[in-house]
């Protein structure tokens, strides 16, 4: 149960984030508190439905805060490899959530863990094409975000062969970097 929970915390938790951050900079724009309840009247409910939002969007910053990177990785058989696709997921789940100019030694080993489960694993297959590394050309850091949005897609929807949504995950992915800040933009 516990895992499920995390999982919709993760899931949920980046869109209910940028919800309240809205919310919270609307606040802002007004001189007082008040000045917005005789605007916009709240009722007990929904206080209840903005803490419960609150706390969900926090689930997400929290899980991928605490990613610890597995030392001493040994994959010599598909059974390991199946044994580290939750912490493939969870890799896939911190990159998005950190900026590229942040933890750079982390980031290092992680990119280093998921590219030596990549190289092995039966289940997933990332075909990189050209726009995706032009795409990619200002930071080639965000190959490695590409690579691993596609690998926790591919994991978390086993039956997908479909190439395009494949990419799209990668592309999501590199797109949450993106929002987060310190990447140059991209024209192409």
């Amino acid at each position: 149960m516990e895992n499920i929970f995390w999982s919709f915390c993760l899931i949920t938790g980046r869109y209910i984030h940028q919800e309240i951050s809205h919310f919270a900079s609307y606040l802002l724009q007004h001189s007082t508190f008040n000045t917005v309840i005789e605007k916009r009247p709240v009722m007990k409910n929904q206080n209840c439905l903005l803490l419960f939002l609150l706390l969900l969007s926090t689930c997400n910053l929290v899980v991928a805060q605490n990613f610890e990177v597995p030392m001493d990785v040994s994959l010599q058989t598909q059974g390991d490899y199946t044994r580290y696709e939750p912490t493939v997921i969870a890799a896939a789940n911190w990159l998005e959530s950190i900026p590229l100019q942040e933890e750079a030694e982390k980031r290092k080993q992680t990119g280093t863990f998921l590219l030596q489960w990549l190289v092995g694993s039966a289940k997933v297959t990332v075909e990189l094409q050209k726009h995706i590394a032009d795409f990619t050309d200002t930071a080639p850091e965000l190959l490695l975000v590409f690579m691993a949005g596609w690998a926790k897609y591919q994991l978390q929807n086993p039956t997908t062969t479909d190439k395009a949504k494949l990419n799209t995950a990668g592309i999501r992915s590199v797109l949450k970097v993106y929002e987060l800040g310190g990447v140059a933009a991209n024209k192409k």
